[in-house]
């Protein structure tokens, strides 16, 4: 019986098709404009717009920037290019700022940008390396190696000649070669190498005749600090015997021939001679005198 129940035809009120009619195409029609599919507009869900970033550029001391310095970037795109450009007398070292690796790649392109920045060029003063050598027979006085600045001056470096050298001059790459000393170098601009220059002290020997006679071998001589000039003979004239050497800051002698060693200074050194004279002796034999001068040096 209840089976016969179930399957029994329940008659539908008046009118109940139509409404389920009108119930579905509402619901149709809400659903299409929860999705889109109706109203007026572009249609679809919006997309947000992309953030945007601003990402600026400064020029530390001592350099300046080419490019654009305040950039307005989209998140995840990249800068234009930044190039850092050092003024005279610097170099430039690198890029800092937060969230930015430092680099000192220049020019710089920042790429995927997340979030503000503010970037810098940071720039170093150059120096220089001047170097002072001492050539052979000498030394210095001083620093002999000395950094600095871009158009700044070294301080004052002296040359000392060993004993029987002077000094001659300075002379380096691109550097103008100059005996003054001390030498102070100034307005540098690149790496300099100089070099103190000595040469040997030479002096001259001179060997003069006095009146009576003459000289065998050179009469002038140049001889290097401490050195000897050669043997020089004087030669008395008839007449005339050989007495000595002398000359100013020379120990007279009569050495003849004569060798000067260890020559310090210029020396003038004169043969000097001496007129000969003899004895003439006048004797009375038996039964007579003289008169006159007996015995006379002539």
């Amino acid at each position: 019986m209840p089976s016969l129940l179930c399957r029994q035809r329940i008659p539908s009120p008046p009118g109940f098709g139509a409404w389920l009619r009108l119930l579905g195409l509402g619901a149709a029609l809400l659903l299409s404009f929860h999705c889109g599919g109706g109203g007026s507009g572009s249609g679809g869900t919006t997309t947000p717009p992309a953030q945007i970033y601003t990402v600026t550029f400064l020029a530390g001391a001592g350099g300046s920037l080419a490019g654009t310095t305040t950039q307005t970037v989209a998140a995840g795109a990249s800068c234009s290019a930044m190039t850092a450009v050092p003024d005279t007398g610097y170099t430039f070292t690198n890029w800092t700022g937060a969230a930015l690796t430092t680099t000192s790649t220049n020019t710089l392109t920042v790429t995927n940008v997340t979030q503000n920045l503010t970037i810098t060029a940071n720039f170093t003063p150059q120096t220089f390396t001047v170097t002072f050598l001492a050539g052979a027979d000498g030394t210095l006085t001083g620093t002999t190696t000395q950094t600095v600045a871009y158009g700044g001056s070294a301080t004052a470096v002296s040359a000392n000649p060993n004993v029987g050298y002077t000094f001659t001059n300075w002379t380096g790459a691109n550097f103008a070669t100059t005996s003054a000393s001390p030498l102070v170098v100034t307005k540098l601009t690149q790496n300099l190498t100089i070099t103190a220059n000595f040469t040997q002290q030479s002096f001259t020997v001179t060997f003069v005749a006095g009146a009576g006679g003459s000289l065998t071998g050179t009469t002038t001589q140049i001889v290097a600090y401490g050195g000897s000039a050669t043997a020089v003979s004087a030669n008395p004239n008839v007449g005339y015997t050989f007495t000595n050497w002398t000359g100013a800051n020379f120990a007279t002698t009569n050495a003849n021939p004569l060798a000067i060693t260890n020559v310090t200074q210029n020396l003038t050194i004169t043969a000097n001679f001496t007129p000969q004279t003899f004895t003439v002796t006048f004797l009375a034999g038996s039964g007579g005198s003289l008169a006159g001068t007996t015995t006379q040096i002539v």
